[in-house]
């Protein structure tokens, strides 16, 4: 727990940029502390100051009886975002309610605090190897790329809307990389063409 550089030179001596761990909760089942790790940069004053504000925070909730808000479940962060009037008034509104499906199915009742970008990515493989709901049709038998970059999008927005409402403090979509798309269309040639 401080402030730290995770990477050694030749010498053995630290050096790259620093990190700061802090504890930010308890869990709840079993009263143990959670820590978190955030890069600071390379300047160790702003990594101690990072820490020294973190680590004070902490101590106010701990034993000033600060009101620390619920931590969320991705499953209600979702449902939340589908009773939004603006979400409920898009005209795709069913397509996000069957993405939103999805998400729960794989996400369930993990906090959304702890969802990583390596979850998002592995739920797009996933995703891709699965049959489409369109499935009966022989040029549809799995997801598309388009289709998983669609999902993905609305995913973001539900974070970015999220964090504006303080329900969250960070989106893990930012750092995925759009799936690359074939939308080739497949023309049927005219009879003066044949």
């Amino acid at each position: 727990m401080g402030v730290y550089q995770k990477y050694r030179d030749k010498n053995g001596k630290p050096t790259g940029p620093w990190f700061v761990k802090y504890p930010y909760r308890r869990d709840r089942a079993t009263g143990k502390i959670r820590y978190k790790i955030e890069k600071a940069g390379f300047s160790r004053k702003l990594a101690q100051r990072i820490y020294n504000k973190k680590y004070e925070e902490y101590k106010k909730r701990e034993h000033l009886d600060w009101k620390e808000t619920k931590p969320l479940s991705f499953s209600e962060m979702v449902d939340w975002y589908l009773d939004l009037p603006a979400v409920k008034a898009k005209t795709y509104y069913k397509d996000i309610v069957r993405y939103c499906e999805k998400w729960k199915e794989f996400f369930g009742e993990i906090l959304v605090d702890d969802i990583k970008p390596s979850m998002v990515e592995k739920y797009r493989e996933e995703r891709l190897q699965q049959r489409s709901y369109r499935g009966k049709y022989p040029s549809r038998q799995k997801v598309t790329p388009a289709s998983v970059n669609k999902e993905v999008s609305v995913l973001k927005r539900i974070f970015n809307l999220a964090i504006r409402e303080d329900l969250a403090f960070k989106n893990p979509c930012w750092k995925v990389e759009r799936l690359q798309e074939n939308n080739e269309r497949k023309r049927i040639l005219s009879k003066d063409e044949l």
